[in-house]
């Protein structure tokens, strides 16, 4: 649900978690549609946040 919710382009409907539909958002707005976090959990083992963005060398 988290994941869809991070997805999705829709402001609406966005109340829990909206820290990190901010952070995403903003990730994309500033860096492109490539760029973002991505979430995976799994019941009884945990959860994984990644965070993609652009490096400047």
């Amino acid at each position: 649900m988290l994941r869809t919710r991070l997805a999705s382009e829709a402001d609406e409907d966005v109340t829990a978690h909206i820290g990190l539909y901010n952070t995403n958002k903003r990730i994309k707005l500033a860096y492109g549609p490539g760029y973002g976090m991505t979430i995976r959990s799994k019941y009884g083992f945990g959860t994984s946040v990644q965070m993609t963005v652009p490096i400047n060398e």
